[in-house]
């Protein structure tokens, strides 16, 4: 069985009173209508901003994963090569990888924790863990750091009112360039 991605559905809530709309419900595993086996253990897990977890390997238990806070991306490593999976705050989706399937994440925000729920076919026990490093050695890590250097051009507001050569802001913005030339850092600690 291949990694996937499972659609979540939103549904509004009301007040009882009003009729008013106040907030949403959205069904993570319902038993009747799920092709996922019940979970055993479920837990939150964060990952500090674009910090890197894995990749590793659970060979006993699928994991079933929902961003509940912040952006993620999910690297698999499948038969056919590696597969890169999205997911956020903002998109209503469960990513499904079975027992035996190598993965990482990294966070892609550049200010903020992302906060995923995972619940698992089999409960992690400190005496067996189940969680196996492994090496993506073909994989591109390199990719993300042209990805974090143009996110963060985008993203902070001293580059949004000009766009300057790096040394232009080294010079006469130090404080920003230090703050973009620690985010990048702090990708390619995890990148070599």
């Amino acid at each position: 069985m291949l990694a996937k991605i499972i659609q979540l559905d939103t549904h509004p809530t009301k007040n009882k009173k009003t009729g008013e709309i106040n907030g949403w419900l959205i069904p993570i595993y319902k038993d009747y209508e799920s092709e996922l086996e019940p979970p055993k253990f479920i837990y939150m897990t964060a990952c500090e901003p674009l910090e890197l977890k894995g990749p590793h390997l659970h060979n006993k238990r699928d994991g079933n994963f929902v961003c509940l806070k912040g952006e993620v991306v999910f690297i698999i490593k499948e038969k056919d090569g590696y597969k890169e999976y999205f997911l956020s705050e903002n998109k209503n989706k469960l990513l499904h990888i079975p027992a035996g399937v190598p993965c990482a994440h990294i966070n892609l925000s550049l200010d903020k924790e992302c906060v995923i729920l995972n619940f698992c076919s089999k409960a992690w026990h400190p005496d067996e863990p189940d969680d196996e490093p492994v090496v993506f050695d073909d994989y591109n890590w390199r990719r993300w750091v042209g990805w974090v250097d143009e996110e963060f051009r985008l993203y902070h507001p001293r580059a949004w009112k000009i766009s300057m050569p790096k040394w232009f802001y080294w010079l006469f913005e130090p404080d920003f360039y230090r703050d973009w030339q620690r985010k990048l850092d702090k990708v390619k600690k995890w990148c070599d």
